[in-house]
């Protein structure tokens, strides 16, 4: 639908339920705030659905728009929002009589009866902009609301998604008298400490790569927990590795949990190098993951290697052997292989001796069922070439180092995750 026949379409109803999206943000919040207002100018009655997700930066401009208990629509429109699966928990229920989306992705799914959806616009609080305008008077009540939606969106005008549009209509918004440099201060210059103490702690474990173009920040669950984390402390922070000078991409990798609404299926995996000659090992923790799903991920990943399914609290400790150990076996391999040079080998030679080695022992292991040392005593023959080979790698403190490598890895990774 085009911007006029939207505006058309909203001055039919009445009773009037908004929707906005799971982790709600400005644009979702203060584009559905600022319809609803216009909608109450027309004389409608008309009410936002309460988001249990909201922080206190924007709680203040849905607040006198939430529904009162028990109301019943007769429309409903959703706002911002791109999928079915970004509703919370409890506006699912009125996922199959959605009237009107308005949205402004270009993957929006047309799940509503009408949908107005305008890739063009930088916010979906422009979209809004417009269609108020044909509607009622740009009143500042209206106008506030849509400032915080278009502002957000555009990180402060400095996004690449801004355009001469957006500027047009911050500057309409402002023109009602708004006082947007209160709201400028709060939601991008004014960061709490422990937003700071997390940014601190992102910035030094992030990761560069392709000659550091491409930056990676990651933003773990135990962080969050680490240092008590709001919502609003960890709002927006996706946005940091972008900000790094020099690079041309950034990422930000936030782990989900239940302050996506819970009962998400989620998924964490953890392959290791050999997954890209399918003999690899892939660690998986699954919660609220049904029999399909969990079938179709296993079938997507067979032909990489192994498939271990372990509790998540016991992953980092599982891919301090998987993860690291390629590491730990090249390193054993060429030791191997060295050993041979000096036994008069070539190298290429040992090691492809050492290789096919490894990969015969691994499959004895796997194969057979028998723990190491008893496969390993079978090889030693009394008084013969292999014993005295093993008793060699003891006296060199052999099991005591390799079993220091793993604990050293696993300790890093913790250190990694939960380092404040």
């Amino acid at each position: 639908m085009t911007i006029q026949e939207t505006a058309a379409l909203l001055q039919t109803m009445d009773r009037v339920l908004l929707l906005t999206h799971v982790r709600p943000d400005g644009d979702t919040i203060g584009s559905a705030a600022a319809l609803c207002r216009a909608l109450r100018d027309l004389g409608k009655t008309a009410y936002l659905l309460p988001n249990p997700g909201i922080t206190e930066t924007y709680e203040s401009y849905a607040a006198p728009y939430w529904a009162e208990e028990g109301f019943t629509p007769d429309f409903v429109v959703a706002v911002d929002i791109a999928a079915l699966s970004l509703l919370p928990e409890n506006a699912k229920k009125y996922a199959s009589c959605i009237d009107l989306a308005i949205d402004h992705h270009p993957s929006n799914e047309g799940f509503a009866k009408e949908s107005c959806v305008l890739a063009e616009m930088a916010a979906c609080g422009e979209i809004i902009y417009e269609i108020a305008g044909l509607m009622t008077p740009m009143t500042a009540e209206i106008a506030l609301p849509l400032y915080v939606a278009v502002s957000t969106d555009t990180g402060c005008f400095v996004y690449a998604n801004t355009t001469a549009h957006t500027h047009r209509v911050a500057a309409a918004l402002m023109e009602t008298g708004i006082a947007v440099a209160g709201v400028n201060k709060a939601l991008f210059r004014t960061k709490s400490r422990t937003r700071l103490a997390m940014e601190a702690w992102m910035a030094e474990w992030a990761e560069y790569y392709d000659n550091d173009r491409v930056v990676i920040m990651q933003i773990p669950r135990s962080l969050c927990l680490d240092y008590k984390a709001t919502e609003a402390d960890v709002e927006e922070l996706s946005s940091l590795a972008a900000l790094v000078a020099g690079t041309d991409c950034g990422v930000t990798l936030r782990e989900l949990d239940a302050m996506l609404g819970g009962g998400l299926p989620l998924i964490r995996i953890m392959p290791n190098t050999p997954a890209a000659v399918g003999a690899g090992t892939i660690l998986y923790a699954a919660q609220n993951v049904t029999d399909a799903q969990l079938n179709a991920f296993r079938a997507v990943l067979a032909q990489a290697g192994l498939l271990l399914p372990l509790p998540e609290a016991q992953i980092d400790a599982a891919s301090a052997i998987s993860g690291c150990g390629p590491a730990f076996c090249f390193q054993f391999a060429d030791a191997l292989a060295l050993g041979g040079v000096r036994a008069g080998l070539s190298y290429p030679d040992a090691c492809r001796l050492a290789a096919q080695t490894m990969l015969g022992a691994a499959e004895m292991l796997l194969q057979g069922g028998e723990a190491p040392d008893v496969l390993k005593m079978r090889v030693c023959s009394p008084a013969g070439t292999t014993i005295e080979g093993v008793l060699a790698l003891e006296q060199g403190g052999f099991s005591y180092t390799v079993q220091n490598a793993v604990t050293a890895a696993y300790r890093r990774t913790v250190e990694m995750t939960r380092k404040g």
